[in-house]
């Protein structure tokens, strides 16, 4: 959070700027090592509605286009160009330093979302068989699309390394 006078006087956009494609699904990664430590099923029941929700959010706003990426751009000209951890003007760029078009689909971010669909399709799965059987993660349904697109994002991946040699930055 900034709090310098560009900021103060409206400035600049940062007051607080969530400038960032891959909080929600960190947030996921995070409820599912919380629990993975503590099977502390209450939690995650009492936080399951906001969970579904940061679902929806990758599923629906995240992946702009839905071609099954998350992707980010920015609508103001004053935000970040760049909206994972490499938020430089120039962090990402083509190999000859040209700077990409938004919107941009990071292979950080598509890892992320990965790991986050499989993580909470297993807390859809265990949910059926375990105490949360009443919760709403308890749902095979979920379970069974989340691990299909998660497999998506794998194959992503995999299908550059097997060609190139090298995991991709981001689709050209």
């Amino acid at each position: 959070m900034r709090s310098g006078e560009l900021t103060r006087t409206g400035a600049k956009p940062y007051t607080p700027y969530y400038g960032t494609a891959d909080t929600t699904q960190l947030w996921l990664i995070l409820l599912s090592g919380y629990w993975r430590w503590t099977r502390d099923d209450d939690m995650v029941r009492r936080l399951s509605e906001h969970a579904l929700a940061a679902l929806h959010w990758i599923d629906d706003y995240g992946d702009r286009d839905g071609d099954g990426y998350v992707e980010y751009g920015t609508r103001s000209p004053e935000g970040l160009g760049n909206q994972c951890w490499r938020d430089s003007p120039d962090g990402v760029c083509f190999s000859d330093g040209r700077i990409p078009v938004l919107p941009i689909a990071t292979c950080e971010i598509q890892g992320y979302t990965y790991d986050a669909k499989l993580r909470l399709a297993e807390l859809a799965e265990l949910a059926e068989l375990a105490e949360l059987a009443e919760g709403p993660l308890a749902d095979p349904v979920l379970a069974a699309r989340l691990q299909a697109d998660a497999a998506f994002g794998r194959r992503w991946n995999v299908e550059a390394v097997s060609r190139t040699g090298y995991v991709r930055l981001a689709p050209d």
